[in-house]
């Protein structure tokens, strides 16, 4: 156990974590979800009894969450079952909440389990919010539409060489290309987000200087608007290797462009892929609330890496996923922004 803490400490834990695993918890299910994924071998799917969700329930969930996409399915499994669930997205990270959650608990559980009058379900308000990251506090939480963006991405092929070159245009059609070329011994690293070891709001202007990094960018915003929902990405990309990474990062940016402040991430890995074939792929992202505040911008970030948040693809085979190694390929990314466009969709839709 003490190799554990001391792997954990000096971070040796990112080469050696799946040894690690096998040789003191050989039954992990990381083990077994690992080998499945790497097999592609079918999940099995646990559906829950529908009078179960039907009962009284308070789901809580963070906007840094790795489970957030969770809590929003089993509210609207609920939902569709009958039930009448209550939902609360705070900024927070799964398992370490916001200031004032176990107080939303306990009201819960006092509405529910407690006969008192004072505590009659019908005296105390249900709880649906959510955080608003830059306004820094709680709006409702529903399914209403909201205006829906959807941006075009612009490029001469520099994005990942000038930051101003990349563009986010607004109800306009994508156009350009960009090339970027991820070597495994310099991953383009990660930080805060849902994913990765420091949850959370993370500034990443020094990362979107890299040139392993493609920039796309809005103009200032004339006016605050709403940006709330599940941000997806289309994009046309072929690749020099079967298997690759598409990571992105949103970010709003405020003028002068030194504070990136970075607030929804989003993965996705592509297996057995057709070498310099373009395809179409779609990259959900962390689903988010937040005002894209007047003055300021909105940062889509797009990179073949986010190191140690996720294992380096190796660019073939199916093993090797992890830290760098003498096997793992450099590989070219080139993409077609013509019929490239990123929107918001419902946090609940189908």
């Amino acid at each position: 156990m003490e190799k554990n803490k001391i792997s954990i400490r000096k971070k040796s834990y990112l080469i050696e974590g799946i040894d690690t695993l096998k040789k003191y918890d050989p039954s992990s299910f990381v083990l077994e979800w690992l080998e499945n994924f790497n097999n592609a071998r079918p999940f099995e799917e646990f559906k829950p009894i529908s009078t179960w969700i039907k009962q009284p329930m308070l789901i809580i969930g963070g906007l840094w969450d790795p489970h957030l996409k969770g809590a929003f399915d089993l509210y609207k499994k609920s939902k569709e079952a009958g039930g009448n669930p209550e939902i609360i997205i705070g900024n927070a990270t799964h398992l370490n909440w916001w200031e004032g959650s176990q107080e939303s608990l306990l009201k819960f559980f006092d509405k529910h389990l407690k006969s008192d009058e004072k505590y009659n379900s019908k005296n105390l308000k249900e709880e649906k919010k959510i955080w608003n990251i830059s306004l820094h506090k709680w709006e409702e939480l529903d399914n209403k539409f909201h205006p829906e963006f959807i941006f075009g991405l612009k490029s001469d092929g520099t994005a990942n060489v000038e930051v101003e070159d990349g563009s986010l245009t607004i109800n306009s059609k994508g156009s350009g290309w960009f090339t970027i070329v991820s070597d495994p011994w310099r991953p383009t690293p990660s930080d805060g987000g849902h994913l990765g070891p420091n949850p959370g709001s993370f500034n990443r202007n020094i990362i979107d200087k890299r040139l392993d990094v493609g920039v796309f960018q809005t103009n200032y915003f004339e006016e605050d608007q709403c940006f709330k929902g599940v941000p997806k990405l289309e994009i046309l990309v072929k690749s020099d290797q079967p298997n690759f990474d598409i990571c992105l990062a949103l970010s709003l940016v405020e003028e002068g462009n030194e504070n990136v402040n970075q607030f929804s991430t989003g993965f996705l890995r592509v297996k057995n892929s057709k070498i310099k074939e373009e395809c179409m792929y779609q990259i959900t992202m962390q689903p988010t609330n937040i005002c894209l505040i007047k003055g300021s911008k909105l940062r889509l970030s797009i990179s073949a890496a986010a190191y140690p948040a996720i294992g380096i693809n190796p660019g073939f085979g199916e093993g090797n996923i992890g830290a760098p190694s003498a096997n793992h390929r450099i590989i070219t990314l080139s993409f077609s922004l013509n019929k490239t466009f990123m929107k918001m969709t419902p946090f609940f839709s189908k």
